[in-house]
């Protein structure tokens, strides 16, 4: 198994185990950069929708506010 005599059992097994762990790491990584991904989009869907029913409101303002001044 082992080509060279010079290594230690229980250091290849340690550096193993540190293989899965940094394999772990970098899978929980790509997922969490997944996600914020996923809350950017939906954040910037929610601001654009934000501006736009702010612009509404303020188109409806103006317009009720002319209507009132021409009715009085």
């Amino acid at each position: 198994m082992n080509s060279n005599p010079h290594l230690d059992p229980d250091l290849i097994l340690l550096i193993g185990r540190l293989e899965g762990k940094l394999d772990a790491l970098i899978s929980q990584s790509h997922q969490q950069a997944k996600t914020i991904m996923e809350l950017e989009a939906r954040l910037n869907k929610l601001e654009a929708y934000k501006g736009w029913l702010l612009g509404a409101a303020s188109t409806a303002s103006l317009v009720a506010s002319w209507v009132f001044t021409k009715i009085l």
